[in-house]
């Protein structure tokens, strides 16, 4: 099976795509439902403790990275500024584990569809950046050697 070969322009709308999830699913609806008090219908332990406003405010700051790298990822797009939205990409993914890691050690749950939905959203677009940024580099001709003239 193939993977399909990412252009500059669908990585863009993917990064688009999360960041709009991140903001309306990440921070709207914190914002939203804690502020309207329907936090209670959600077994987090963010809701409704200090750690909530952090959580709600990164996802709000990686909604606008991801927006931000979707408008302008053509320019980063090479060996010497990539390495920006490859350390971008891995931040958030890391901030899920870490919240992941704390939700289960306080409720003892633990949602393994979405760090596994997002390690395999986070890699894909890792890797076709990483790629994007490190075109393969054709095959030149090989260059002729002169003739040596025999030792007399």
């Amino acid at each position: 099976m193939a993977l399909m070969k990412e252009s500059a322009r669908s990585l863009r709308w993917y990064f688009g795509i999360v960041g709009i999830l991140y903001f309306i699913g990440g921070g709207l609806a914190f914002i939203l439902l804690g502020g309207l008090g329907l936090s209670a219908l959600f077994s987090s332990a963010l809701f409704g403790s200090p750690l909530s406003v952090l959580n709600t405010i990164l996802n709000v700051v990686w909604a606008i990275g991801y927006i931000y790298f979707a408008f302008t990822l053509p320019r980063y797009l090479n060996p010497e500024k990539v390495k920006a939205v490859k350390i971008f990409l891995l931040v958030p993914f890391a901030e899920l584990v870490l919240w992941t890691v704390y939700g289960f050690l306080t409720t003892g749950q633990v949602s393994f569809l979405t760090v596994i939905f997002s390690a395999l959203f986070t890699w894909y677009l890792y890797a076709n950046v990483s790629r994007l940024a490190h075109p393969p580099v054709a095959p030149s001709a090989p260059m002729a050697t002169p003739p040596v003239a025999p030792a007399a």
